[in-house]
């Protein structure tokens, strides 16, 4: 509900709440945040190449800021100031509601205490059934090879898991499920409690992607540590839209340099039908592996106890090689310098246009600057390794 305050928690990691009603809180932010980013105006492109490649502290454009510029020309290598210090988190524009508050429980102020009456004990979501719980939900990623999860622990007490690392490895799409996507697998590596086999369908796939994000710890400080894999394959499924809205990177988060670069991929990108629907932002992190952090906090509206979502930079990755391999693959076009001709020039161009060209002629006009389609092929991770960090 855009406009109402209500309290909020302090600590959280990532969630989604099963009560089925989304709400946006902000269309402004969505389309900040969505795949139209704004082309330029036609300004002096030589001085924001200036600005790209010198970036010091007292460059603090924004992206709204920059949706209204044109992009930098970069050609060369460019050093970029480290991020010192821990980047704060920014509140996404999606929002979702978990439970209506019922009467006998409107004295609850705390969120943490209200989920604790409308949820499960130790659940964070509402279940569609018992035995569909976080154990089942990463099982079911885990068999179709769709994502990694490692957990991190304390160097000091290994005992204690301060935050997992979500890796998309890839997706099984409806189309490749069977004949139906209510069409059930069984559960190989998980058993429900009683001993009895599971069987999930490819909705409960759909499922897993949130479910397993709802991990929380004592303190309510988990996060989530977010990216794609180097062999990640295949098309991203439509309902993945759904999944970034809640948990996706944003451009807001992005140094500034790493902003200019998006909005250059955005110009130069070309997609097909299907992944045109995509946020650029996904298609960016995909493409170059942007990793970013991610965590969701209870909060309570009027009536409704709600979760929002937050993401924030991760200061650990280098984004020079990055920017460096966005303006190789996609390379500015070269300007062919205008000839100005003359009166009779352009008269026996005139004559000579009405004689037959030769074949020859021909093909050696099309193929005087033959495009590049290697280009787009090649991988963007060639050459530097963002494990390292």
């Amino acid at each position: 509900m855009p406009g109402r305050e209500g309290q909020l928690l302090g600590r959280g990691g990532l969630v989604i709440g099963f009560y089925d009603h989304d709400i946006n809180t902000s269309s402004e932010e969505a389309l900040l945040c969505g795949k139209i980013l704004g082309k330029g105006n036609g300004r002096d492109m030589t001085k924001r190449l200036d600005t790209a490649t010198t970036f010091n502290a007292s460059h603090q454009s924004s992206w709204p800021h920059l949706c209204g510029e044109d992009l930098p020309i970069q050609n060369q290598k460019s050093s970029y100031p480290t991020r010192r210090g821990n980047s704060s988190y920014a509140k996404k524009s999606f929002l979702q509601h978990i439970s209506y508050i019922e009467p006998h429980l409107v004295h609850i102020t705390d969120p943490l205490a209200l989920a604790m009456e409308v949820l499960p004990h130790e659940w964070h979501f509402l279940p569609k059934h018992p035995d569909k719980n976080i154990r089942f939900y990463k099982s079911i990623l885990s068999q179709e090879k769709s994502v990694q999860i490692e957990n991190i622990f304390n160097s000091r007490d290994p005992s204690i898991v301060l935050y997992h690392k979500f890796i998309i490895t890839g997706f099984v799409s409806c189309q490749d499920w069977g004949q139906h996507p209510f069409e059930l697998r069984i559960l190989k590596n998980y058993r429900s409690p009683s001993g009895s086999a599971l069987y999930y369908s490819y909705y409960d796939y759909m499922d897993a992607f949130e479910k397993v994000l709802f991990i929380q710890n004592q303190n309510f400080s988990h996060s989530w540590f977010m990216m794609f894999s180097r062999e990640f394959m295949g098309q991203l499924p439509s309902w993945f839209l759904r999944w970034w809205e809640m948990f996706g990177s944003v451009p807001q988060i992005f140094p500034d340099p790493l902003q200019d670069a998006l909005r250059y991929f955005d110009l130069r990108y070309k997609t097909l039908n299907h992944r045109s629907q995509f946020p650029v932002i996904l298609l960016f992190s995909q493409r170059y592996r942007i990793h970013w952090i991610s965590k969701w906090e209870y909060k309570i509206n009027t009536n409704l106890l709600d979760r929002e979502f937050l993401v924030k930079w991760w200061d650990g990755l280098r984004i020079e090689q990055i920017i460096n391999q966005v303006y190789r693959d996609y390379p500015q076009p070269i300007q062919q310098p205008i000839a100005h001709r003359t009166r009779s020039q352009s008269s026996l161009d005139s004559l000579e246009s009405e004689e037959q060209v030769s074949p020859t002629a021909s093909v050696a006009s099309v193929n005087h600057n033959p495009i590049d389609h290697s280009q787009d092929s090649q991988d963007p991770y060639s050459g530097y390794n963002l494990d390292s960090d």
